[in-house]
């Protein structure tokens, strides 16, 4: 979710396209990637394999690693800790609480839907039933009952959009074509967020900023942050440095600034918004909750982390035994044409 309404309270520094980073080292945030290539289509199931599974995530994900590549562009994708065992950032536990308390509303209306839907169709045919072929010429045009199945089809479409979660599978599968291509990739300790990593990363000089739909690296200390917004699809840039001078503040205050505006880890202070924040900022006593979340934002600060950095020492794109291979995995396993992938492939492969 990020910072709310940050991009309210922090101006982007200018609007920049792939070819104004060519060059550039970017940590990408892959759980915001993989989320948002999932959820680019009306219906999440509007691209799926042999098994009906969705693939448009994989469709969408191929682009971007192309397209950074083309711009010459060092990719580091940084993942979430693994807490398929339950071993969730504990500070983050009750945001999580909140989130499936959310999902499970949402799947009850979801059910509901589905009734009325299929309350609808019933209707229809029966309806059908009632009228010879002969009569079916004297149709006057009525579709209210295909207006009403579409409107009760678009309910169900938008909120199970709503209840979606990247999937162990899901992120399998980006690591395989990650292997595949030779392209850098990290799995975030425990106890830390992929978007702390990825911060962690620019902070240290892996890598010269971060590249993520959230905008929790910069309170993470990302020097520099490429924000890809989904409603106009441009990409905005915030410089930390920038930020800092430009509204005369410490990394401590910038902090404060965004516990009291609401994040993942506290919720927000009432009656103080983007407007008010600035004014407010020495004045306002943070909770238990937000000084822990000041906490969490800043626990990388003086730390040396053990980060192992997967492929590193490849040269992207170069190994042709493993672009085949996944080519092969791409056609057999996910149902994509082999003439469209070796197309969009083409002149990027390094032989």
């Amino acid at each position: 979710m990020g910072i709310k309404q940050f991009s309210k309270a922090f101006t982007a520094g200018r609007i920049v396209k792939w070819s104004d980073l060519q060059g550039k080292r970017i940590a990408v945030d892959a759980m915001t990637e993989i989320y948002r290539a999932s959820l680019g289509a009306r219906r999440l199931n509007l691209l799926t394999d042999h098994m009906g599974r969705p693939t448009l995530y994989i469709n969408v994900i191929i682009a971007n690693l192309i397209q950074m590549e083309k711009n010459n562009i060092k990719q580091i994708w940084v993942f979430d800790h693994d807490a398929s065992n339950g071993e969730y950032n504990p500070i983050k536990v009750m945001e999580l609480t909140k989130r499936r308390e959310q999902k499970r509303k949402v799947k009850e209306k979801i059910q509901k839907a589905r009734e009325s839907l299929a309350a609808v169709n019933n209707a229809l045919t029966e309806e059908e039933m009632l009228f010879s072929d002969d009569d079916s010429d004297d149709d006057d045009g009525d579709d209210d009952g295909n207006n009403n199945v579409d409107s009760v089809q678009n309910t169900i479409d938008r909120l199970t959009k709503q209840t979606y979660t990247v999937s162990n599978r899901e992120i399998a599968d980006i690591k395989f074509i990650l292997n595949c291509l030779g392209i850098s990739w990290v799995d975030a300790p425990k106890a830390y967020e992929g978007e702390h990593i990825a911060a962690y990363l620019s902070k240290i000089g892996v890598v010269d900023g971060v590249y993520s739909s959230d905008t929790d690296p910069i309170p993470f200390g990302a020097t520099t942050l490429w924000r890809k917004n989904l409603r106009d699809k441009k990409i905005y840039e915030y410089n930390l440095n920038d930020i800092l001078q430009s509204h005369d503040l410490t990394i401590k205050e910038l902090r404060k600034v965004c516990v009291i505006l609401g994040c993942d880890f506290a919720p927000k202070t009432k009656r103080i918004g983007p407007k008010t924040v600035f004014k407010k900022l020495h004045n306002t006593l943070l909770t238990t909750e937000q000084q822990a979340a000041i906490g969490e934002f800043s626990k990388t600060d003086d730390a040396e982390l053990d980060i192992t950095i997967h492929n590193e020492d490849i040269v992207a794109f170069s190994n042709k035994e493993l672009f085949d291979k996944l080519i092969q995995w791409l056609v057999i396993e996910k149902d994509f044409s082999r003439s469209r992938m070796l197309k969009r492939f083409k002149n990027i492969i390094k032989n």
